[in-house]
């Protein structure tokens, strides 16, 4: 069990919101991930693993200059912003 404010150690901790917003930022604004990892404490391997999970990207990766995916991705997070979070839809209809 992890102490109040920190996180726990190990696969599978839940991202938070802010670290969330830093990674959808970063994402959007085509940050190098080493910047996205510094801004939010977080491995390359976990941010990879995180947008995979968010379908951002796929295992292969995505092409920084597609605009219809960065209009999909901010549409994405208005939505979840402006319904107060939540998972995407595709995690939770399985």
């Amino acid at each position: 069990m992890a102490l109040d404010g920190t996180k726990p150690a190990g696969l599978g901790h839940r991202w938070t919101e802010a670290e969330d917003r830093i990674l959808y930022e970063g994402f959007l604004f085509n940050e190098t991930p080493r910047i996205i990892s510094v801004r939010c404490g977080r491995s390359l391997s976990a941010i990879r693993q995180r947008l995979i999970r968010l379908d951002l990207i796929d295992g292969q990766g995505v092409r920084n200059n597609n605009p219809p995916l960065f209009d999909q991705i901010r549409a994405t997070f208005h939505a979840k912003a402006v319904s107060g979070g939540g998972e995407p839809a595709a995690e939770t209809d399985s």
